[in-house]
């Protein structure tokens, strides 16, 4: 006789989107140019059980560190989702002040200046904007988004995070037993 097993993601999946302050900028732009997140766990070990409300737990190593790094030139119209996969890390908890993101970009004013032939330019900006990830704990078959606005004062407000369930259990094929 057959029996059909339920499988469940083990790690968590996590979106980031970033967008600028459309409302105070009217006119302006802002251009992203580099996204990086660093101090995120990349090691630990899997506990597995038969406890069908804690199937599993994951123990990380606090020594073993990864940064995740975008690099690309997008003129911001709309939101930018990085990584458009997300990514697929170990879930952790995730304290106030350690995983660090680091955003790049350049902010052109709506407003001209004029050149050194009396034309008028815009003058663009290169700007170099950190903060830290929100307190939050990810768990496994769960999916994080985060959504972030760049303000042209050198600040990163977050959203609040959008927490789902990472699709549906998948059926694994049929275990016979005789």
């Amino acid at each position: 006789e057959s029996v059909l097993m339920d499988f469940k993601h083990i790690l968590a999946r996590v979106y980031f989107k970033i967008d600028y302050d459309k409302k105070k900028n009217q006119g302006d732009k802002f251009i992203l140019r580099e996204f990086s997140i660093s101090n995120i766990k990349k090691e630990g070990t899997l506990q597995s059980s038969f406890n069908i409300d804690n199937p599993h737990s994951w123990s990380v190593n606090p020594l073993q560190n990864m940064t995740f790094e975008w690099s690309d030139v997008y003129e911001f119209g709309s939101a930018k989702s990085l990584w458009d996969n997300g990514l697929m890390l170990i879930p952790q908890t995730i304290a106030p002040g350690v995983v660090n993101i680091n955003v790049k970009y350049t902010y052109i004013d709506h407003y001209v200046v004029e050149g050194e032939d009396g034309e008028q330019i815009a003058a663009p900006v290169d700007k170099e904007v950190n903060t830290y990830l929100p307190a939050v704990t990810w768990k496994p078959g769960q999916q994080y988004t985060y959504t972030m606005t760049l303000h042209e004062d050198d600040l990163i407000t977050f959203r609040q995070i959008e927490v789902a369930t990472w699709g549906s259990p998948q059926q694994g094929g049929a275990i016979i037993i005789k």
